[in-house]
């Protein structure tokens, strides 16, 4: 484990409310066990009517409608024994599948492999997949 990321983690935690917090993207798989790759990074997702200003700036913040905030999100139990708010796996892979162009292809090829070795639930993929409209390519991603 990366002390680093957990301190990162840990200011921000404690900075604002934990319940704004959804962590976002390579945050998220790292979380979520589906990539074995850590960024010196952190990225999370805030609601849009938040006021990100005061966020360490090393922290990439993202302010999204709310609908999106709230689709897919469970919290992970961390190093600490805290638990820290994130997205699903199969939340996680329709936003890998949505903005490919913006991860590495090993990363992209990584957590693919890693989430087809884990439990997963195809059913909430392809529901995720109706709403973000990119079913044809979960289908081809996944031979379904």
């Amino acid at each position: 484990m990366c002390r680093y990321w957990y301190c990162r983690w840990w200011t921000l935690c404690i900075s604002i409310e934990i319940q704004k917090v959804h962590f976002f993207w390579i945050s998220a798989m790292f979380l979520q066990k589906i990539t074995n790759v850590l960024y010196h990074r952190t990225e999370a997702n805030f609601s849009t009517n938040y006021n990100t200003s005061k966020i360490d700036k090393k922290i990439k913040c993202h302010r999204i409608i709310d609908w999106k905030l709230n689709l897919g999100v469970e919290k992970v139990k961390i190093m600490f024994g805290n638990y820290a708010k994130t997205y699903n796996k199969e939340r996680i892979i329709c936003d890998l599948i949505l903005d490919i162009n913006k991860y590495e292809p090993k990363l992209c090829q990584t957590t693919i492999e890693l989430y087809k070795d884990s439990k997963h639930d195809l059913k909430r993929l392809l529901k995720y997949a109706k709403i973000f409209n990119i079913v044809e390519r979960i289908k081809l991603l996944f031979n379904l």
